[in-house]
């Protein structure tokens, strides 16, 4: 696969490049961008640095550019643990503009998981929403009291600041 040469290298700073360039060049991504290469790229030899990078760089980016919904759903419902990591993740750092009940949506479906990269993404996703709306974090918290208590804790971090 070409198109993966970079994410393909066994060496983490060919992963980094990749995420560099794609950083560099995100203006000229289309909507199918996603699709077409950052999932590839998010399931090549991927680990938590290299699809957290790809999620600023390029996920939370372009979704917030193109309607991804089926996109993220399609993916947070995917057997591949780094491709829900990137569905849960999918909104970070859109801060006010963030689609609350989406993200609870998405943790929610994930709330049984005990994966650590997944319970770890809800988790994130739990401390970012609680600086928007710790009520509906507050509240998932006590929907869901068997979430993984990674998930828990980082939501709680977010809660007690």
């Amino acid at each position: 696969m070409r198109r993966a040469l970079l994410v393909s290298q066994r060496e983490r700073e060919y992963h980094y490049a990749a995420a560099d360039l794609i950083d560099r060049h995100l203006g000229s991504a289309d909507e199918y961008f996603l699709v077409e290469y950052v999932e590839a790229l998010l399931t090549t030899t991927p680990w938590w640095d290299t699809v957290d990078g790809l999620g600023s760089v390029a996920v939370s980016p372009l979704c917030w550019r193109y309607d991804a919904t089926d996109l993220v759903l399609a993916w947070s419902a995917a057997e591949n643990i780094w491709l829900n990591r990137a569905a849960i993740q999918h909104q970070r750092g859109w801060k006010q503009d963030t689609d609350v009940a989406f993200v609870l949506e998405l943790c929610d479906a994930h709330s049984a998981q005990r994966t650590f990269f997944v319970a770890k993404a809800m988790g994130w996703a739990l401390r970012d929403l609680s600086r928007i709306d710790p009520t509906a974090v507050q509240r998932f918290l006590a929907e869901h009291p068997s979430l993984s208590p990674v998930a828990t804790r980082e939501a709680l971090r977010g809660l007690r600041r």
